[in-house]
């Protein structure tokens, strides 16, 4: 009898240890939008950093918002409007919370600012500033109909995979 009642107590003590770290703990989601916001950096240094806008984001949003990057000491790098996702490359040691100071300001939400890495980018991987008026560099042309995934291996330099191979006829034995 007294085994059972150590028992229930030691149930009874787990359980209510249990229901203070639950309602102690913090939430799995951040309630606070700028936590997701990558503080100042102590240097500055060629960074790239990931732009996530808030679900919902409509793509007219996302073109205001690679148009305020500038203003943030920063140069656009490219943009995926179905997922309200953009990259910039900036110097300035504030850049992330400078971008979500101006997209704030400007109205739009955001999910998060960071950089994509630790290091800084190398010098060769700088972007240039586009001038107002440039034009955008063409995009990659997708191969034709019909010239398939050789075409598209052939286009970045990589001709045939390890496993694929030149065509060879086939022989039938008949």
């Amino acid at each position: 009898m007294r085994r059972n009642a150590a028992r229930i107590g030691l149930v009874g003590v787990l359980a209510l240890s249990m229901g203070v770290a639950t309602a102690t703990a913090p939430p799995a989601r951040a309630d606070d939008p700028t936590s997701l916001i990558a503080p100042a950096r102590s240097s500055a240094g060629l960074m790239n950093y990931a732009i996530n806008l808030s679900p919902g984001a409509s793509p007219a949003e996302l073109e205001r918002a690679l148009a305020l990057v500038p203003s943030a000491h920063g140069v656009a790098l490219a943009s995926y409007p179905q997922i309200g996702t953009f990259f910039a490359q900036s110097e300035s040691a504030s850049f992330a919370p400078d971008i979500a100071e101006a997209l704030a300001g400007a109205g739009i939400k955001v999910h998060s600012v960071g950089p994509t890495r630790v290091a800084p980018v190398p010098e060769g991987e700088r972007a240039a500033a586009s001038a107002p008026g440039d034009k955008p560099a063409p995009e990659p042309t997708a191969p034709q109909s019909g010239q398939g995934r050789r075409a598209e291996r052939a286009a970045v330099g990589r001709p045939f995979g390890r496993h694929e191979q030149r065509a060879r006829p086939r022989r039938h034995r008949g």
